[in-house]
């Protein structure tokens, strides 16, 4: 794990930065033996998602089964992102709102949290988690990579309608510079049981500090309120931002 804050900044500045996806299948259940342990978990992701401030990525301990609610200064408005890998809604929704997400990122306006989860294996035959896990593990390693992977993958999802297959997402990896350690654990599915983890926690509680639910995705909350409108519609995505500031 590194931390790279000025090349998270560069990142961040150039990456070309709702609800309605999908019908929300039964939660995927967590592997035998790992809801209390024993799961390869990510470092950088106590709260089950990837926090960016303006200072950067944050880096946190490694994820548990349940995650640590992060903490936002309340004097930035808290933007908070349900995404399924192969949902292609949420590659609508980051393809239209990626470059005002960096905006506030960078000018400190927002902090904003993506969780990746995987409530598309039924249709995608494990596709979800593996691109969940292959998130997970760019975290892991470099936690500024892994929002510029999130930026390439998820506008891409239509190309690939059941699911981002392997070598994609390898290919993908490569594209924003991984090293070979995290693109072995991506072959590996090192994280696989952490996606397993992740969203069964999330589709069976409440978001943190909410009483909102993932009903499913792209499931966008602006400091607790959700956002109604279509994954395309960034004015009015960007109108409840400022209603917010």
């Amino acid at each position: 794990m590194r931390s790279r804050g000025s090349r998270a900044s560069v990142l961040l500045a150039l990456v070309l930065l709702v609800t309605g996806c999908v019908a929300l299948p039964p939660a995927p259940q967590p592997p035998a033996g790992t809801a209390t342990g024993g799961a390869s978990m990510p470092a950088n992701m106590a709260s089950h998602g990837l926090l960016l401030l303006p200072s950067g990525p944050v880096e946190t301990p490694e994820a548990g089964p349940t995650p640590v609610p992060s903490v936002v200064d309340d004097s930035v408005v808290h933007i908070q992102l349900y995404l399924d890998p192969s949902c292609s809604h949420c590659g609508d929704f980051v393809e239209t709102n990626a470059s005002l997400l960096a905006t506030l990122i960078t000018d400190d306006v927002a902090a904003v949290e993506v969780h990746p989860i995987a409530i598309l294996d039924a249709s995608t035959g494990g596709a979800s988690s593996r691109a969940v896990a292959a998130i997970a593990a760019a975290v892991d390693e470099d936690p500024a990579m892994a929002w510029a992977l999130i930026v390439l993958l998820l506008p891409t999802i239509d190309a690939h309608p059941g699911g981002f297959p392997l070598e994609r997402l390898v290919q993908a990896a490569e594209g924003v510079g991984l090293d070979e350690a995290t693109i072995a654990a991506i072959e590996t599915g090192e994280f696989e049981e952490f996606a397993a983890l992740a969203t069964e926690w999330a589709t069976t509680n409440p978001i943190p500090g909410t009483d909102e639910m993932v009903t499913g995705t792209p499931t966008v909350l602006v400091d607790g309120e959700r956002f109604t409108g279509a994954p395309t519609d960034g004015a009015a995505f960007e109108a409840l931002v400022a209603a917010h500031r």
